[in-house]
């Protein structure tokens, strides 16, 4: 049975339901894609990505739809991988999920498999039947497809035994499954992103000792790291984490009351700041600068400004009065509402042209053949 292709209904093409939608055809099953959002499904059926930067999307290989009904008429399998924003500050919004539960409910029966983070307070009601699944995904934006691919861990939250297997006939992984119910799935879920932002900020805290006993911190996290106990994934020196997971989970699981994950955000808070106005005094030690600021994502190909050191850097330079441009190659495809007020350049050549200092903080393919004779560069891209 697992060696066979499946009719699989991928409901959501967004950041992760595209690439995601594009792997599943990868390995073999027939893949029918719907979005709501008729500008998305319109530019992938003409055979235009609406992720340039996310690599290995084969849109050969997914047959989208532009009605609901179209993209579920053959399938056997619905998958759901639709937005859950922070609702009122404190807690993941299942609003999407459910209206997009309910629409395919009425118009088709069968087994729907959720992969939208869903908050544990509302993942028991979200998934209160037998043949709802909760199957959240552990990906990187810019890595979905080798992410998927190399897998390491499949959760599955489920009420019925009979899910599994359809879980597991779906990604025909050789993955660690864990298996549990819908909430302890979603706390799961959590978790995993808590503790690696805990591991950023256990790497900064010690390279803070480090600094202030005058040892090596390369040294000490090389040794740390070492330690097969521990492991090298997240635990180095850098800029507190981005993007839309790490602290959008972190904030939620400092909701559910924990004071520990409350202390890891207080350092991710404060490292910000002081990176930021280290920075930002380093630039203006000689005089008031003109400032060109590359980069406003996380990581380049990762299409998100969460919390970014191109976004902290962009908000303190206006905050300072500071003459400054800002460039991002994926600048038209994020929010324009959280760009707003900001001056924003239309190639990097323009970013830079009257520039002192340049900041690089992503790093974009096309920023590697700039020419920066002259200006005072700080390159802190991907680091």
């Amino acid at each position: 049975m697992l060696n066979e292709s499946l009719n699989v209904c991928v409901l959501g093409l967004g950041k992760v339901g595209l690439p995601l939608a594009s792997y599943l055809g990868w390995r073999g099953h027939k893949v029918y894609g719907f979005d709501s959002n008729p500008d998305i499904t319109k530019r992938l059926m003409a055979g235009e990505s609406t992720l340039p930067w996310e690599p290995r999307i084969y849109l050969e290989k997914i047959t989208v739809r532009d009605s609901l009904e179209g993209a579920l008429d053959k399938s056997e399998l619905v998958y759901i991988i639709v937005p859950t924003p922070m609702e009122d500050g404190n807690r993941l919004s299942s609003e999407f999920v459910r209206r997009a539960r309910e629409g395919v409910e009425k118009c088709w029966s069968g087994t729907i498999v959720i992969g939208s983070t869903l908050d544990p307070r509302d993942a028991g009601d979200v998934c209160d039947a037998s043949h709802v699944v909760y199957n959240p995904p552990l990906i990187r934006l810019g890595h979905v497809f080798e992410d998927l691919r190399d897998m390491s861990v499949l959760l599955i939250g489920q009420r019925a035994v009979y899910a599994q297997r359809w879980v597991e006939w779906l990604w025909m992984h050789n993955a660690r499954v864990v298996v549990g119910d819908p909430e302890s799935i979603a706390v799961a879920k959590l978790a995993i992103n808590v503790s690696l932002s805990m591991r950023i900020a256990w790497a900064n805290e010690l390279a803070d000792v480090c600094r202030r006993y005058r040892v090596s911190d390369t040294v000490v996290l090389e040794a740390v790291r070492s330690d097969p106990r521990l492991g090298r994934g997240y635990l180095g020196v850098g800029f507190p984490p981005g993007g839309p997971c790490l602290p959008r989970d972190l904030e939620v699981w400092t909701q559910l009351g924990s004071p520990m994950a409350e202390a890891v955000q207080h350092r991710h808070e404060d490292e910000r700041i002081e990176r930021v106005r280290a920075l930002m005094s380093t630039i203006s030690a000689a005089g008031t600068p003109r400032l060109a600021i590359l980069g406003l994502v996380y990581k380049a190909g990762a299409v998100d400004c969460t919390e970014t050191l191109g976004m902290c850097l962009a908000r303190e330079a206006k905050r300072r009065g500071w003459e400054f441009r800002v460039y991002d190659p994926a600048q038209f495809y994020l929010p324009q509402d959280e760009l707003e007020g900001l001056p924003l350049a239309v190639t990097a050549e323009a970013a830079i042209q009257d520039a002192t200092d340049v900041v690089i903080t992503a790093d974009w393919p096309e920023f590697h053949g700039l020419d920066l004779s002259g200006k005072c560069v700080f390159n802190l891209g991907d680091r």
